[in-house]
């Protein structure tokens, strides 16, 4: 795998900067670049070279489902997903089959699908490569882009390839509706706000900053959704979980959560949301479970005092919830969601992790260091393992064989075999250890009383060698200079898995480092927050099984698309087109849209010290019609470096149109942030509009 040293740039975007180049050569130039090699039955596989002359176009047909693919699937909601294969592409040695599919359904949660897809929901984009033989073929890095199209588009081969070449090089006036090839980083800062930071885009003229979105109250821990369109974000002090549509990237919904909701996960089914609820109250202090189809809360369930972790048995079938304060580990049936068992493990039971090879479940008391394992199938403790007061946290690899304890008082990471349940290395941190994060080659441990973060090698975890761990300096300034850490993740995989990306908060940055590196490559500002924890929402293409290749869309009007792919090796370039269908139910559920904002004010000149009459209209998005004489629109100032906001009533001017008096003293870039609450349109349900305040006469 490439990688390229600018921290803008997600892990294979260098690959498509070469195949950008030779698109250019493909078409630019007086002379046109042969067409490859395209047939319609089994070929041996050529070589990538374009032959010396011109040979048939590229030719794709309509295909069908095999029979053996007739039978219906369901997601893990429980929904069918019917499948439509739309194309098949064969060229040189390589069938791609294209398809679209219904997933979730209307709004994403629960509705049962029919075929095809429809406006408003959302689709699975699949393409199944493989050779001429059926051999399926794996470890290809596709790139693929989709926007809207038309009987006006220029559907040669040609004009796709222009397309692509412009998508790969960022032109502004090429960026497609969806991007198949991106992902995001969000930062759940010191205040009440998430930062959604886009690697690869500029918003007036502010790098990388995509959106700020603002909760109720500051953050704690945050997990993603199974189908990776909803984040839910606890905020204790509001005793709510705040939900994140990663497609719109707003606030749907606050869910009430119990007292004060800290730890948050889903079991490994996804059919669940379980919530730590750390209260003071002991009557208080349990967890709330929640239906993330419903995004209600089902069942509330006291399992005792003191802070709660969570783990799961690798079926789902059991939850674990550790009672730091009564020293006991809760077991819940998730069925029936009542407490079966709670197991006596002493102490300060601090954190829970589950082997995932036999169901072992192992409990780290952080008060006298013991490490206490329970046997999945009885629930009884069938061995304890020491080492010192301090734990802090306790987490399995990612193979399940080894679990690594970190222990804040001493510093010593201990690494103990699950084969053997025993300490297999003590490592020395020489500092103050806390969270551990993993990728497929190393454990991250983060650091508090430095900036640094210790790699370890999990290659290097053989019994009776000495282990070498790698110091890596990130940042300036210690993490634990600010402050406790979050419950949440301040170490964070990147999406190619060779890499992290490390939120520090006493230097107000999120650094990218590369797996071998001696430092970080770059870093991504706070733009003046403390991000204390980050996450990373992949939109690319996965490849979920062999030579299948998925990614997921939320469609947002009906009419005809075009999807524009791109594998490197061989190279093929192809735009692949499906239909999207209207959808009657979508008119229903509009009822409570927000209203449409139009902005009549030009904000390209605005300049401090001079004062500025905004002027916009409301209408309503489904007629039309103006929305006159609402008497509680505001508009909230809000500079992107945080620190204050200011709020404008605006005033209504007849027919839909409203203005309110700006007032900007400083120059710099600032949030515009719209509400009518009379109408449930508030900051998160309508549009936020960026502007940038230059220096004034």
């Amino acid at each position: 795998m490439q990688h390229t040293r600018n921290p803008m740039c997600q892990a294979g975007i260098g690959a498509l900067l070469v195949l950008a180049a030779m698109l250019v050569q493909a078409c630019g130039g007086d002379t046109p670049a042969p067409a490859p090699t395209v047939t319609t039955t089994p070929v041996a596989v050529v070589a990538t070279e374009a032959p010396a002359a011109a040979a048939p176009k590229p030719t794709a047909e309509a295909a069908t489902p095999a029979a053996g693919d007739s039978g219906l699937q369901f997601d893990h909601h429980g929904n069918p997903i019917v499948p439509e294969i739309y194309e098949r592409l064969e060229q040189d040695g390589v069938v791609i089959e294209f398809n679209a599919e219904g997933f979730l359904g209307l709004g994403g949660r629960g509705t049962i699908l029919s075929s095809g897809v429809k406006e408003g929901e959302y689709a699975t984009v699949k393409f199944y490569i493989r050779d001429d033989r059926g051999a399926s073929l794996t470890g290809l890095r596709p790139a693929a882009w989709m926007d809207p199209s038309d009987a006006t588009r220029d559907h040669s081969d040609e004009a796709c390839r222009a397309r692509v070449q412009g998508y790969l090089q960022g032109y502004l006036n090429a960026r497609p509706q969806v991007d198949f090839n991106s992902f995001f980083l969000l930062a759940m800062n010191q205040d009440a706000t998430v930062s959604v930071i886009d690697p690869l885009a500029n918003v007036a003229g502010m790098t990388q900053l995509y959106a700020m979105l603002l909760l109720k109250q500051p953050g704690e821990d945050w997990t993603l959704s199974n189908d990776g369109q909803l984040i839910f974000v606890t905020m204790p002090a509001a005793n709510q979980v705040a939900v994140i549509n990663t497609n719109s990237f707003q606030v749907d919904r606050d869910i009430d959560a119990g007292r004060s909701p800290t730890r948050v996960a889903f079991q490994p089914d996804g059919r669940l949301l379980w919530v730590g609820n750390d209260a003071d109250d002991a009557a208080l202090s349990g967890v709330t479970v929640i239906d993330p189809v419903t995004l209600a809360p089902v069942q509330r369930i006291a399992t005792g005092a003191g802070r709660h972790n969570l783990a799961f048995s690798p079926d789902s079938r059991l939850a674990y919830v550790t009672n730091a304060g009564d020293g006991t580990l809760s077991v819940i049936d998730t069925t029936t969601l009542t407490e079966v068992a709670a197991i006596e493990v002493g102490g300060e039971p601090i954190a829970v992790d589950v082997s995932g090879q036999n169901g072992a479940l192992y409990v780290a008391d952080g008060a006298n260091g013991a490490i206490t394992v329970i046997d999945g199938a009885t629930l009884t403790a069938s061995r304890t393992i020491e080492t010192s007061p301090g734990l802090v946290t306790l987490r399995f690899s990612p193979d399940g064989r080894w679990i690594f304890a970190a222990n804040g008082e001493d510093g010593t990471i201990y690494v103990i075999d699950a084969g053997t349940e025993a300490v297999a290395f003590k490592v020395p941190s020489g500092g103050t250890p806390a969270q551990v994060t993993f990728t497929p080659d190393l454990a991250y441990v983060q650091m508090l009383d430095a900036p640094r973060v210790l790699t370890i090698s999990m290659a290097d975890l053989a019994p009776g060698k000495e282990l070498p761990v790698t110091s890596v300096p990130i940042g300036n300034y210690a993490p634990g200079a600010f402050g406790p850490p979050a419950t949440a993740a301040a170490i964070a995989p990147a999406p190619d898995n060779a890499g992290v990306m490390v939120a520090n908060p006493a230097d107000k940055q999120i650094h990218y480092y590369v797996e071998g590196a001696t430092g970080p490559l770059g870093s991504f500002e706070g733009h003046g927050r403390s991000p204390r924890a980050v996450l990373v929402v992949d939109r690319s293409l996965r490849e979920e099984s062999p030579g299948l290749y998925v990614g997921r869309v939320r469609l947002p009007q009906s009419g005809e698309y075009e999807v524009a792919f791109l594998l490197d090796n061989p190279q093929i370039t192809h735009c692949f087109h499906f239909t999207v269908a209207a959808n009657p139910q979508l008119e229903a559920s509009e009822q409570n849209l927000p209203p449409k904002l139009t902005l009549l004010s030009d904000l390209a000149a605005v300049k401090a010290g001079a004062a500025l009459t905004l002027e916009f209209t409301l209408a309503d998005t489904t007629t039309g019609e103006p929305l006159p004489d609402l008497a509680d629109v505001t508009v909230t100032i809000s500079p992107v470096t945080g620190g204050w906001q200011n709020r404008v009533a605006a005033i209504p001017a007849g027919d839909g149109q409203y203005a309110a008096a700006l007032d900007f003293a400083a120059p710099g870039i600032y949030n515009l942030y719209f509400a009518v609450p009379s109408i449930g349109a508030g900051v998160n349900e309508m549009p936020r509009h960026v502007v940038q305040v230059k220096e004034g006469n």
